[in-house]
C-alpha cells in the first residue's frame, strides 16, 4: 500500500489529533507499508515525528506564506502538492483538525479537484459553534461527496457535520481514537479527604478547551470555602491569558501550571479528578488517559464525551459548556467525593473496553479497503 497523509494542524508542536493518523501509520510502517506525511513545518519538530521517519515514514511539509494575498500566486509558482511531491500514492488521508480546516491548507483542493487524486476524510473534531463560512461550507461539502471514506471520531461530530454540510453520512465510520498506553490496573486512588487535586489537561486554547470556564467557576466563595487544588497540564497561546484570570479571581495559591508531561502515570499519581470544560472536541484523548488511569472526569456534553463516559458512574457531565452548567456538573463531583475511587475503577474498566476495539488497526483496515476497492473498480 501506498498512503500520503496530509494533516491541517499548525501551530503547535503536536497535538493530541495527530496521534490518530500517527499511530495507524506506525502500524502500516510495521506492515511494511509506504506512508508519507507531509505536516505544516510547525509539526515537523514534533517527538513522536523521529519514531515516524525511524520507521521508515517520509515526510514532507506544507508551507502558507505570512501575505495572503501572495497564496495563490506562490503555489503556481512553488506549489504545495504535486503529483512528484506525493509519489503518486493509492490513497491520499485527510487528516482534519476540523472539516473547514482542511481547507485552509494552501493549494490543496486545487491539487485534489485538478489531479483526480483518490482521498478520504478523517474528522477529528467538530463544536455547534464552528463559524463556516459559505465558501468553506460548499468545499467541505464537496469533500464528504468525493471522498472514498469518511471517518469521525464521534457519533456526535458526525451527526452534527450532516447538519452542517448537508450530506446525509449514512455509510461513514465511527470510532474513537488510539489510546497511548494500555494499563491492566487502574492507578490507586489518592486519599480525597485532605486537599483533592483536580486536573485539567488538555492545550491551553480557551476558545475550545475552555479554561475560563473552570477559573470562574473555581473563584466563587463557595469553591473558596474548599478545599482543593488545581493543576493545569498543557501549552498553548493562553497561558498567558489564563494566568492573568487565576491572579484575577485571587486564585493564585490553588492554581498551577504543571507545563506539558509526557507520563500520564505522572499526572494521575496524586491527582483525583480531570476536569475539562471544552465547548468543542472530538473524543478526547486526555480524557480516555484519565479513566484509563482510573480517574473519573467531569466534561461537557460535546464531541464523544457522553458516548464514553455516564454521568454519575464513570464521570460528570454538563450540558453545556457554561459557568452555571458546569459548575452544576462540579457541585455532583464534589458531593460524590466518597465514590470517586469506585467510579474510577468504573472508567478504566471503559477505558479498556475502548482500547480493546484497536482503533489504530480499525482505520488501517478502513483504508486498506478503500484502496482494495479503488483497485476493484478499475
Amino acid at each position: 500500500m501506498e498512503l500520503a497523509i496530509v494533516s491541517n494542524v499548525s501551530g503547535c508542536a503536536w497535538a493530541g489529533s495527530e496521534e490518530v493518523w500517527y499511530r495507524m501509520a506506525l502500524m502500516a510502517l510495521q506492515n511494511g507499508d509506504r506512508v508519507l506525511a507531509c505536516l505544516h513545518q510547525d509539526l515537523l519538530v514534533g517527538e513522536p515525528l523521529k519514531r515516524f521517519v525511524k520507521s521508515g515514514g517520509e515526510l514532507i511539509n506544507w508551507r502558507r506564506r505570512r501575505i495572503a494575498r501572495f497564496e495563490n500566486f506562490a503555489q503556481k509558482i512553488a506549489p504545495n502538492f504535486t503529483n512528484r511531491r506525493l509519489g503518486h500514492p493509492e490513497l491520499i488521508l485527510l487528516s482534519c483538525g476540523s472539516l473547514p480546516g482542511i481547507t485552509y491548507v494552501p493549494g490543496l483542493l486545487n491539487y485534489l479537484k485538478e489531479s483526480n487524486a483518490k482521498f478520504a476524510v478523517l474528522c477529528l473534531f467538530n463544536a455547534e459553534s464552528l463559524a463556516i463560512s459559505t465558501k468553506e461550507r460548499q468545499e467541505v461539502a464537496w469533500l464528504l461527496r468525493n471522498s472514498k471514506a469518511n471517518v469521525f471520531v464521534a457519533e456526535q461530530n458526525r451527526a452534527l457535520a450532516v447538519r452542517q454540510f448537508g450530506i446525509p453520512l449514512n455509510s461513514a465510520s465511527v470510532f474513537y481514537g488510539p489510546l497511548r498506553e494500555r494499563f491492566e490496573a487502574p492507578l490507586t486512588m489518592p486519599c480525597v479527604d485532605s486537599t483533592p487535586i483536580f486536573s485539567c489537561v488538555a492545550r491551553l486554547d480557551m476558545l475550545w478547551k475552555g479554561q475560563d470556564i473552570l477559573l470562574e467557576v473555581l473563584s466563587s466563595e463557595l469553591w473558596k470555602s474548599r478545599q482543593w487544588k488545581l493543576r493545569i497540564y498543557g501549552n498553548g497561546s493562553d497561558k498567558l491569558h489564563i494566568e492573568h484570570l487565576i491572579k484575577m479571581f485571587g486564585l493564585e495559591e490553588r492554581a498551577t501550571f504543571a507545563g506539558f508531561v509526557n507520563d500520564t502515570r505522572e499526572i494521575w499519581a496524586d491527582s483525583q479528578l480531570m476536569v475539562l470544560p471544552s465547548r468543542g472536541e472530538g473524543t478526547p484523548l486526555a480524557t480516555l488517559e484519565a479513566m484509563m488511569c482510573g480517574r473519573p472526569v467531569v466534561t461537557t456534553d460535546v464531541g464523544g464525551n457522553r458516548e464514553v463516559l455516564e454521568e454519575g458512574l464513570t464521570g460528570w457531565i454538563a450540558d453545556a459548556a457554561t459557568p452555571r452548567s458546569f459548575g452544576q456538573a462540579m457541585e455532583r463531583a464534589w458531593f460524590d467525593r466518597s465514590r470517586w475511587a469506585e467510579m474510577g475503577r468504573t472508567a478504566h474498566l471503559k477505558a479498556l473496553e475502548v482500547d480493546a476495539q484497536e482503533p489504530s488497526r480499525l482505520l488501517l483496515t478502513l483504508i486498506k479497503n478503500a484502496i482494495g476497492n479503488l483497485v476493484g473498480s478499475s
